[in-house]
Parts: C-alpha cells; sequence; structure tokens
C-alpha cells in the first residue's frame, strides 16, 4: 500500500527591500538620518523667495529634558551668562562650558530616495562646505535643478562619536521625478523658543547651580525688579571654532534625537505657573539667608 505524499506548505519570504524602507522611516519623522551605509539623496530647490536651499540655526547641545536630549536655540543669554562663569571655574568646567558653547547647524529639504519622502536634513559646516563646493563647480553647477540636478551618495560609518560622513555626488544629471515641491518643509519655522525658566532647570540639572545666584549685588540692590520679572515669564532641538569643524558630525550623532532637538513641545500653563512658583520660592529662600548672613 503505497504512502500519500504530503502537501508541503507554502512558505512566504520576506521583502527584504520592504525591510529596508520600513527601517529608514522608523524615527526618522520629519528628519532624515543617514543609515550606516550608502544612502542616496536629492537637495530640493530653494522653499521661499530666497532662491538659497539651505537655512542656518544656532543651538546650544549638552541639556536635557525628560531624560531626552535638548537643543536650545541660540546664543541664549541664560546659558552665554553660565558658560562665562564656567570658564573661570577650572578644568572640568571649562569641558562642560565648551559642550554648552553655541554651534551652528544647517538645514535642507531633501528626498530620501528609498522612503521616497520629502524631509529635513541637518548637518556640519564641514558637510556644507564640501557641498557648497561641488555646486560652485561648473562640471556640476545647480544640483538641485529638477530637470538636470544631481543626487547625492551619504556613506555613514561607524556609531556615535566614532562616526564618519563621507559625501559624493553622483556623476550623471537626472530628473528629480515625480515631488510635489509644495509639501518642501518652511525651514526657517521649524524651531520654537524656550523660556528662560526651563533653560534655567535644564542648566541646573548640569551645572547643579542656578545662574540667578551669580550676581548677589544686583539681587540685594534690585530684588524687586528681578521679582516682577519672574511673573512675566512665558514658557514654550552651532556656532564652532575652525579647529573643531573635523568634530562636528561625531558631535552631533550624540545628541542626535532630531525631533526633540529641533522643536521643542511647548508646556501646559498649569506646569508653567509652578515653575514659576518654585523657582520664586527658592529665590526668596536664597536671599533670606544672605540677610541672615549679615546680620
Amino acid at each position: 500500500m503505497s504512502k500519500k505524499k504530503k502537501k508541503s506548505k507554502k512558505i512566504n519570504r520576506t521583502d527584504m527591500d520592504l525591510i529596508e524602507s520600513k527601517l529608514a522611516s522608523i524615527g526618522s519623522g520629519v528628519y532624515f538620518k543617514p543609515l550606516e551605509g550608502k544612502n542616496q539623496i536629492r537637495i530640493l530647490p530653494p522653499w521661499n523667495d530666497e532662491v538659497y536651499p539651505f537655512h542656518e540655526e544656532c543651538f546650544h547641545y549638552g541639556l536635557k529634558r525628560e531624560g531626552k536630549n535638548v537643543s536650545v536655540p541660540g546664543p541664549h543669554p541664560v546659558i552665554m551668562k553660565a558658560i562665562k562663569k564656567l570658564e573661570k571655574s577650572g578644568k572640568e568646567d571649562s569641558k562642560l562650558a565648551k559642550r554648552l558653547a553655541p554651534r551652528t547647524k544647517f538645514y535642507a529639504n531633501i528626498l530620501d530616495r528609498k522612503s521616497k519622502k520629502i524631509m529635513v536634513w541637518g548637518f556640519s559646516r564641514k558637510i556644507l562646505s564640501t557641498i557648497l563646493s561641488y555646486m560652485a563647480d561648473p562640471d556640476w553647477g545647480d544640483i538641485t535643478d529638477i530637470e538636470e540636478g544631481h543626487d547625492l551618495i551619504i556613506e555613514r560609518t561607524g556609531q556615535n562619536l566614532d562616526t564618519k560622513y563621507e559625501i559624493r555626488i553622483k556623476p550623471k544629471p537626472s530628473e528629480l521625478g515625480d515631488v510635489n515641491l509644495d509639501e518642501l518643509h518652511q525651514l526657517d519655522e521649524l524651531v520654537e523658543e524656550i523660556d528662560d525658566d526651563e533653560v534655567e532647570e535644564m542648566l541646573e540639572q548640569v551645572t547643579g547651580e542656578s545662574s540667578e545666584g551669580d550676581d548677589d549685588d544686583d539681587d540685594e540692590d534690585d530684588g524687586d525688579e528681578d521679582d516682577d520679572d519672574e511673573e512675566g515669564g512665558e514658557e514654550e532641538d552651532e556656532e564652532e571654532d575652525d579647529d573643531d569643524e573635523e568634530d562636528d558630525d561625531e558631535e552631533d550623532e550624540e545628541e542626535e534625537e532630531e525631533e526633540e532637538k529641533v522643536k521643542p513641545k511647548k508646556k501646559k500653563k498649569k506646569a508653567k505657573k509652578e515653575t514659576k512658583k518654585k523657582r520664586k520660592t527658592k529665590k526668596e529662600t536664597k536671599k533670606s539667608k544672605k540677610k541672615k548672613r549679615k546680620k
């Protein structure tokens, strides 16, 4: 008696192209972060009438909010005041001062060829210099041209502080393709200011002290004015030296949580009031201690 052959069950295969596409989109949101290996993008034309496709912003890094990295638009007066004090306080504090110093970052609208999405790419002065050098060369010209522009290849190697980027231009010109340029991001509207009170709190976490207490004489003379300023506050992610330009990309990698960095979330009004009350109470306590010491 012959045995019946069992029908083999069909085994579905994983679509690896889909896997790569999903990986490219996870956590990226509006912002483009090159994956390890080769990434192909197209820098898109200017988003406004200024005919320049790049936008410059200045940020302070090294601060956290609720455990997440946050960059503060700068130069911020509260942070700059703290930096000056840290620079005079010793070797370790001067390292922190350097970390908090404002650095410039540049942004461009790009088309990620893998996800086919219009995204915002943030990069260092060093990378901008490389791109501008290509564009200034007549052999390449306007790489953002929608009919005869050029794609960029960004090759990323390493992780965290060991991350390196190599930028090169595809030699063959190409059409941009079916892209709705009405969806370009308004690069000059991405960043929201962060309230001074919140900046003070984040600074205290890394320095261990409030910058409000730096000028004792000013507090004694103008105490009432300071209190008025506390009541009137409102709440709301690299200018590097030339010697530091080689390290820009590595430093950016350590801080990279793009959504947190460029557009901090606004807090509720109730949280604002509680923060102000706490800060005001701290200040009053400091003043009362000073008066007791004088007596």
